[in-house]
């Protein structure tokens, strides 16, 4: 797991280049995260916010959200409402506005990521037995 410099000096990983560290220090970032979103109840809508902080920052899904409230969206719900802004917040109209605190986003890339792992996961999915997935819900552990 890709962890940015500042963020392993926070997580006290050593040595982001050895996989164990990395994983551990990943996972528990993404914990830390996905706990910063109780405001929204749905389990895989939250890993979407999760996993959009993890790969762009957890201040531009605030400022995403921020935007959506803004636009009479919905900020706790990714689809159609705070990944719709994200994609905005390439434009200065509105990461020039004064709510908005960490300004200009590369929108598409948040988006396509969120979009492109829960593709694979309901590819997966497709593989699992009923019973198999009773077993591999979401959990906040």
């Amino acid at each position: 797991m890709q962890v940015m410099p500042a963020t392993a000096k926070e997580l006290g990983i050593k040595d982001v280049s050895d996989p164990i560290e990395s994983l551990r220090g990943g996972t528990t970032y993404s914990n830390i995260l996905y706990n910063r979103f109780e405001d929204i109840e749905d389990d895989e809508t939250r890993i979407k916010f999760t996993l959009a902080s993890f790969n762009f920052g957890y201040e531009h899904v605030r400022d995403a959200q921020r935007l959506a409230d803004f636009n009479n969206l919905d900020p706790t719900v990714w689809e159609n409402n705070v990944a719709e802004m994200f994609l905005e917040l390439r434009f200065p109209k509105n990461y020039n506005r004064d709510f908005i605190k960490y300004w200009y986003v590369r929108g598409t890339e948040p988006v396509n990521y969120v979009r492109q792992i829960f593709e694979r996961y309901h590819q997966y999915k497709q593989f699992i037995t009923d019973e198999e997935d009773d077993k591999l819900q979401f959990t906040s552990k």
